[in-house]
C-alpha cells in the first residue's frame, strides 16, 4: 500500500519511488503530497517522505537522484521538482519551476524537461536546480507538452496533448519535426 493517487514512479539504488498526488475527489483540493519508498530486496514500504502539492512524475538524474515534479494546484502552488538523495531518502533540493508540470524527463547530459500543459516544455539543470526556460519563458511555448522521452541521438520527444502531435526537437532545442497522431496523446516511450 502506498499513498493516496499513486502516479509517477521510477527506480533507484534498488528501490521503487512512487509519487502520491493525496488528490480528493470529492471536494477537488490536494492534500500533503508523498512519495512511498519501497525496498526491492526487503520486498517492503521502508520510507515516506513529504514533498510539494500534487507530485506526479519521478525521474533519476545522471547522479542518481530522484527527482520528482509536483504539479502544484493548478491555481495557488506552482509547479517545483523536489530531488530526494537515495542515499538518505531525504530532500535535498526544491526548484521552484512555476506553472503545472506533469511529466519529467532527464537527460544522459543531466537536463530536466518537464512537459507542462498549455505552455510546451520547462527545463532546467539537474544537477543544479537552474532553470533554463521557464515557466514564462517555456521551450515550445505555445505548442503545449505533456509526456517526454528521448533517442539514442539526443532527440526530444514531446507529446503535446493539446495539438494531437508529438513533437522532435533536437540537443540545440530547435523543433526538428511534428508528427501529427490521435487525440490527445499523454505519454512516451522509447525502446
Amino acid at each position: 500500500a502506498v499513498g493516496v493517487g499513486a502516479t509517477g514512479i521510477a527506480i533507484a539504488s534498488g528501490k521503487v519511488y512512487v509519487a502520491n498526488t493525496a488528490f480528493n475527489g470529492t471536494n477537488f483540493t490536494y492534500g500533503q503530497g508523498t512519495v512511498t519508498v519501497i525496498s526491492t530486496a526487503a520486498d517492503t514500504v521502508v520510507k515516506t517522505v513529504n514533498v510539494q502539492t500534487n507530485p506526479q512524475g519521478c525521474a533519476v538524474a545522471p547522479d542518481g537522484k530522484v527527482h520528482v515534479v509536483c504539479t502544484g494546484d493548478y491555481g495557488t502552488a506552482v509547479g517545483k521538482v523536489v530531488v530526494i538523495d537515495p542515499a538518505t531518502d531525504v530532500v535535498s533540493r526544491t526548484v521552484t519551476v512555476g506553472g503545472s508540470p506533469g511529466n519529467i524527463a532527464i537527460s544522459a547530459a543531466g537536463i530536466g524537461y518537464l512537459g507542462t500543459f498549455g505552455a510546451g516544455l520547462i527545463t532546467y539543470t539537474s544537477s543544479t536546480g537552474a532553470i533554463k526556460d521557464s515557466s514564462t519563458h517555456p521551450l515550445l511555448a505555445g505548442k503545449d507538452g505533456s509526456g517526454v522521452t528521448f533517442d539514442l541521438a539526443g532527440n526530444v520527444y514531446v507529446a503535446a496533448f493539446g495539438l494531437d502531435k508529438v513533437i522532435k526537437v533536437d540537443g540545440t532545442n530547435a523543433v526538428k519535426k511534428e508528427y501529427l497522431v490521435g487525440d490527445g496523446p499523454l505519454s512516451l516511450t522509447t525502446k
